[in-house]
């Protein structure tokens, strides 16, 4: 920059717009997608289960953030994280199994 920041702004807001909105969209849609499909994925995925021990614990910290339900290696628990970032190993009930796109107990 040419100069330093000043501490007050340079010119006071106006009370009112500097235009009136236009009444149509400024672009049309396009007719056709931008790109196509690329065949292979954009990263590398996760690991699929965790169980709490050291290499699978997806708690300290979060394996994905604000996430604090995991699928667990063993179909039939799943994986609890504590905001203070502890992890617990929780059964479901008999005859369900962790399904993680609904992040519950499902029936077998």
């Amino acid at each position: 920059p040419s100069a330093a920041p000043s501490a007050s702004p340079s010119a006071s807001p106006s009370a009112q717009p500097s235009s009136a909105p236009s009444a149509s969209p400024s672009a049309s849609p396009s007719a056709q997608p931008s790109a196509l499909p690329s065949a292979a994925p954009s990263s590398s995925p996760t690991d699929s289960c965790f169980d709490c021990t050291h290499g699978k614990n997806p708690c300290d910290p979060l394996a994905e953030p604000g996430k604090y339900y995991y699928s667990n290696c063993d179909v039939h628990k799943y994986v609890q994280c504590s905001a203070a970032g502890q992890c617990y190993q929780v059964d479901c009930p008999v005859n369900l199994r962790w399904d993680d796109a609904v992040r519950t107990c499902i029936s077998v």
